[in-house]
């Protein structure tokens, strides 16, 4: 500070034999200067406040715009400005200004795979564009290949004297040697961010330790914080770390900074996914630390990319009954959660990891999975017959009466997605006598539900009416009841498609009960999907009553709920509704 006061002084035309030698005279003089002057003055990539602040003005008419790589919360009395990463229509706007339209033009797409190898950073993506210039004869899309390499990337991303790695080492230099620890480790996540708990486990640190260094980085822009206490990589960010983790730890603490997060990560999701587990949940205390399954739910969403991450890497080193394990453990979750994307690989991989164990019921269990997830999450019915029918097969080999059950209700669930009603029908008339057999009653409210469904399927919505009513009834039964929470999630769909069905008879009155009936129900259950299809459904049978107000309400309730989660044809059909109503009240006041 007392150098800048200095050049600064001299800057205003005063000569230098004038200026005082003590700081505060300095300070004092300078400050009287900015009083007759009105100036713009910027303080460029500030390193800390105790180096600001002998510089700001005190009264009179100076503007002091102050940028920097950490936050500087110590200021007061300032108006602070985040800057985000550009966005990748501004990404590749700046890469066509540098490099010029007639080359740019010729390959979009490659500019933008450029933009996004840059990570959308104003820096890199000037050096990559003036590495094009540099070099005539190169294409975007022979530069995008060579970045490709993520090792390599950091290297590559030079021309002349800058250097993409420079700034970022400048931060990281300044970082105590926890938080320069906790920086490097976080690179070996599975995932694209982290929490408190995970960052403690890859940082081998107390948690208040951890929250100290999470915090320290993020004050240097190293890391971004989320609003939920998460703290996630820029790309290029995560790449420079990797490359610090490698540069200084040993290959034997790398891997066992790896090897840990991934144990964890499996534990605890199967920790999570236990309070879905009929079996599990109803345990006086169920596994890990949190107080309820909503809580467990969170978890296993907030940390999904991490843990599924963990799956993949464990699936590859051979970990198979932990693979299992973590899949078994996700079973009953992934119905209330069936529209993330990754399901279908889940149990591909679990079905890879039972084949490789050999036990036939095992098999049988992850190859029924699988058959669910073609159906339900993947939309591809036409592909899940064959893994249920090889489970058929290896549970009659194993004599397990259950999933020879659980096989044909999801040959069912296929038929029915293929509107094969009969089909549907005669698989779960087959599910349900073994089922009971095998005193299953978890799956057999399940193969009662596929009967009724595939009834509705056929037209029959009469004969499904009833079927659900006598679902509903064993879900009371003391005898045959499933387990609590199935009876939760199975009465708010019981609820739901008796609804629809009393929509298709014209009973509108009828339809809008049973419909609220259900919405508690799903609510609680998390099943977002079948709240969103529930929600059309009291929309429309209202709308038939003449309730308009009160059906726009629950449309467009639907609409929203829809555009989150799915079913995305849903969407179309509200809005649709919702143009009907519109349509209809202006034709009547006209």
């Amino acid at each position: 500070p007392d150098d800048l006061l200095l050049r600064l002084l001299i800057a205003l035309g005063l000569e230098e034999s004038r200026v005082p030698a003590d700081q505060h005279a300095r300070g004092a003089q300078y400050r009287a200067l900015l009083r007759e002057r009105r100036i713009l003055l910027l303080l460029d990539n500030a390193a800390d406040e105790a180096q600001i602040r002998p510089l700001l003005p005190g009264t009179g008419n100076t503007m002091v715009i102050i940028t920097s790589r950490r936050a500087l919360a110590g200021l007061e009395a300032v108006d602070r400005l985040t800057l985000p990463t550009l966005t990748a229509d501004e990404a590749v706007t700046l890469l066509q200004r540098i490099i010029g339209p007639p080359r740019a033009i010729t390959e979009p797409e490659a500019m933008r795979g450029l933009a996004r190898a840059c990570g959308h950073l104003p820096l890199a993506l000037r050096i990559a564009g003036n590495r094009l210039l540099s070099r005539p004869h190169w294409s975007v899309g022979h530069l995008l290949s060579r970045l490709a390499d993520q090792d390599d990337r950091l290297d590559l991303l030079v021309a002349g004297d800058l250097q993409i790695a420079a700034p970022f080492m400048l931060s990281y230099r300044q970082l105590s040697p926890a938080a320069a620890r906790t920086f490097r480790r976080l690179a070996v996540l599975p995932g694209p961010d982290a929490g408190l708990e995970l960052a403690a486990q890859a940082a081998g640190l107390e948690p208040r330790q951890t929250e100290a260094a999470l915090e320290e980085l993020a004050e240097l822009g190293l890391l971004q914080p989320a609003t939920d206490g998460r703290y996630r990589f820029h790309d290029l960010m995560r790449l420079f770390a990797r490359a610090r983790l490698s540069a200084e730890e040993t290959p034997a603490v790398r891997q066992q900074v790896e090897q840990q997060v991934v144990t964890w990560l499996l534990e605890t999701a199967v920790a999570a996914g236990r309070w879905f587990e009929p079996a599990y949940a109803a345990a006086p205390e169920p596994a890990g630390g949190w107080a309820t399954a909503q809580d467990a739910g969170g978890w296993i969403e907030q940390e999904s990319g991490n843990w599924f991450g963990a799956l993949r890497l464990a699936a590859a080193a051979g970990r198979h009954a932990e693979v299992l394990a973590v899949a078994d453990a996700m079973h009953w979750f992934s119905d209330r959660w069936m529209h993330w994307a990754h399901w279908l690989e889940v149990y591909q991989l679990s079905a890879a990891s039972a084949e490789a164990l050999g036990d036939p019921r095992d098999r049988a269990v992850h190859l029924n999975y699988l058959s669910w997830a073609y159906t339900t999450c993947a939309h591809r019915p036409d592909l899940a017959e064959t893994p249920a029918r090889e489970a058929q097969r290896l549970a009659a080999v194993a004599g397990d009466l259950s999933q020879q059950g659980w096989a044909w209700t999801y040959l069912g669930f296929a038929a029915r997605r293929r509107d094969d009603a009969a089909g549907a029908e005669t698989a779960a008339r087959q599910s349900l006598p073994l089922f009971e057999a095998g005193g299953d009653w978890d799956g057999y409210a399940q193969g009662l539900s596929l009967l009724a469904g595939s009834l509705a399927g056929a037209g029959r919505h009469r004969e499904a009416i009833a079927q659900y009513r006598r679902l509903d009834a064993l879900l009371t039964d003391p005898d045959r009841a499933p387990s609590p929470l199935v009876v939760e999630v199975t009465a708010g769909h019981v609820h739901l498609n008796i609804g629809l069905s009393l929509l298709t008879l014209r009973r509108w009155t009828a339809a809008a009960a049973s419909f609220r009936a259900a919405l508690p129900r799903l609510q609680r259950s998390g099943v977002r999907q079948s709240e969103a299809r529930c929600r059309y459904g009291l929309g429309d049978a209202l709308a038939h009553l003449g309730r308009v107000d009160e059906a726009r309400v629950e449309l467009r309730r639907a609409v929203r709920t829809a555009r989150q989660v799915g079913p995305a044809e849903l969407v179309d059909t509200a809005l649709e509704r919702l143009a009907k109503l519109h349509l209809g009240r202006r034709t009547a006041g006209g």
